[in-house]
């Protein structure tokens, strides 16, 4: 199994690289979805998660990092999304 690397970009870095032209996403292909695409790729990224198609029912709106922040600190980080002991 190909091991995975996870990147952070901060939002200029992002711009930029893009600017540059050294994004990998395939925008024009995005762009070119239906709803009914980008629903169903969605839902079949949460499931290949283990997280249920209902996950938002019980979901809490949080605007802003602040917080997104004090939410985390409330609940310990847990999202809420399966079992917290199989996170990597």
């Amino acid at each position: 199994m190909k091991k995975s690397r996870t990147v952070r970009y901060t939002i200029e870095e992002i711009r930029e690289r893009r600017k540059k032209g050294l994004s990998k996403t395939d925008w024009d292909r995005i762009n070119a979805m239906t709803e009914e695409e980008i629903e169903r790729n969605a839902l079949e990224d949460n499931r290949r998660h283990g997280i249920d198609d209902d996950w938002y029912k019980g979901a809490e709106r949080v605007n802003g990092i602040d917080e997104v922040m004090a939410y985390m600190e409330r609940t310990d980080g847990q999202t809420g999304t399966g079992d917290s002991d199989s996170r990597e």
